[in-house]
């Protein structure tokens, strides 16, 4: 049995020096991914959000005021109101909302 007691008190020890020598390891990719201007460390670990398209979001956004339509009309018992909001691409990258 004691020579199990010792791989496991060696393996306890190679843990800590391995342990140690990544501790030294991610301190210097630290430092020198502030020398490079934060993109290299900052690239690995960071996850971007996609993004949406300026229709994609006038459309979300008609939609949940269609919902909220709907919600105020059930509350006070009138007719809905339906948004009519039309976007348009103008060509140039502009967007066009107008209503009917």
């Amino acid at each position: 049995m004691s020579s199990i007691n010792q791989v496991v008190q060696q393996l306890q020890i190679q843990r800590k020096r391995t342990e140690q020598e990544l501790e030294k390891l991610n301190l210097a990719l630290k430092a020198l991914s502030f020398l490079d201007g934060g993109t290299t460390a900052t690239k690995l670990v960071t996850r971007r959000k996609p993004k949406f398209s300026a229709a994609a979001r006038e459309r979300i956004a008609a939609a949940q005021r269609d919902r909220w339509a709907k919600i105020r009309q059930h509350r006070s018992g009138s007719k809905p109101h339906v948004s009519k909001r039309k976007v348009v691409s103008c060509g140039s990258g502009t967007l066009v909302t107008y209503q009917h």
